[in-house]
C-alpha cells in the first residue's frame, strides 16, 4: 500500500516559488518515497520530535510521518542552506 502525501500551507508556498524543473524533481522524489520509502534518501532529524527530511539534490523536503495512517505531512521545501 502506498503512503498518502499531504501538504501544509508553508510547504505549498515554498514549492510554488520554485521553477518547473525543480518542482518536477521534487514531485518525482515524493512519488517514489510514497511508493517505496525504503529506497528514498530519508533521515530522521535530531532534536526534532517526529520530523524527517528527504534529500533532493541541494533541496530538502521536511515532513512528519504518521505510520498508523501511512501519511506524510510535508511541512517545508527549501534549499539546504535555509532549512536547518
Amino acid at each position: 500500500m502506498n503512503w498518502h502525501i499531504e501538504w501544509s500551507r508553508n510547504a505549498i508556498k515554498d514549492i510554488q516559488k520554485l521553477d518547473k524543473l525543480l518542482k518536477k524533481r521534487i514531485w518525482e522524489s515524493l512519488d517514489n518515497m510514497a511508493k517505496q520509502p525504503q529506497f528514498a534518501d530519508i533521515k530522521k532529524l535530531k532534536g526534532k520530535s517526529g520530523e524527517y527530511r528527504l534529500r533532493v539534490g541541494e533541496w530538502r523536503v521536511r515532513f512528519r510521518a504518521d505510520f498508523l495512517n501511512k501519511t506524510y505531512l510535508i511541512t517545508h521545501v527549501k534549499h539546504r542552506r535555509d532549512i536547518y
